[in-house]
């Protein structure tokens, strides 16, 4: 296997998830010849290393195609702020899953009192001191 253009952090399971947008990986034959190259998306969970040896029908990567993760570089506490329900986001149920998200809501369609909020994920440390990216 050969990482080709691909950022990474290692997950607390143990595999490595993938945050760069324009990764592939690479097959490798044993004479050094790569006869396969494979796009990997954003937040790919890469279960083999850069180097290793595999066999045939091993699981190299998996991702879900319907989701888009947010991953983040370091380790640290997520903190919603803006995040008004009714006011500057809205919770949409799927009928069919029965999974609900929070969508943010387009600044025109807002009230008075939600068009100065600015909804913003921030990543912050144990103190609540806001983290930025080394």
């Amino acid at each position: 296997i050969k990482l080709h253009n691909v950022k990474t952090v290692k997950h607390p399971d143990g595999h490595w998830v993938a945050v760069s947008r324009s990764g592939e990986i690479g097959l490798i034959n044993a004479h050094g010849q790569e006869k396969e190259r494979y796009k990997l998306p954003y937040g790919a969970q890469i279960t083999v290393e850069d180097g290793a040896k595999v066999e045939a029908g091993q699981k190299v990567a998996r991702w879900d195609p319907h989701t888009h993760p947010i991953v983040t570089e370091v380790a640290g506490r997520v903190k919603l702020v803006d995040f008004e329900e009714g006011v500057s986001v809205a919770k949409e149920v799927d009928e069919i899953t029965g999974v609900s998200t929070l969508a943010v809501l387009d600044v025109k369609a807002r009230t008075g009192a939600g068009k100065d909020l600015r909804p913003t994920v921030k990543l912050v440390d144990e103190n609540g001191k806001e983290l930025m990216f080394p």
